[in-house]
């Protein structure tokens, strides 16, 4: 929600007239990471993994050329968090689940495949 309220001033031509364009950018990424940062730690908060998606405007190609360098670096910032993402929901294996003090039995190994699989 905050992106769609915040993208469109941050991104207006009117609102940038007096920044440059270094500035412009810079801004405009911050905003797209922190609103990526927001979306990641509201799906932990749920327990689950969501994987930010790059704003659309970001990644039209019908814009300047100029805009190409910062259309890739927002895809490559992208993938590297997925990855990092990824990487930590692989991690988690079932012997964790398996091994505390009570002896658990296979109810509690399906409930982690299911967790594993929602995720």
């Amino acid at each position: 929600a905050g992106q769609d309220v915040f993208t469109p001033v941050i991104t207006n031509p009117r609102n940038q007239e007096f920044m440059s364009d270094i500035i412009s950018s810079q801004i405009s990424e911050s905003m797209h990471k922190t609103v990526s940062q927001i979306y990641v730690a509201l799906g932990q908060s749920m327990g689950k993994t969501l994987l930010a998606v790059p704003p659309s405007d970001m990644l039209r190609s019908d814009g300047p050329a100029g805009k190409d360098k910062d259309r890739v670096h927002v895809l490559e910032t992208s993938v590297v968090t997925w990855t990092v993402q990824i990487k930590n929901v692989l991690k988690t294996n079932p012997e964790t689940a398996l091994s505390g003090p009570d002896n658990p039995g296979p109810l509690v190994g399906i409930g982690f495949w299911e967790a594993k699989a929602n995720n």
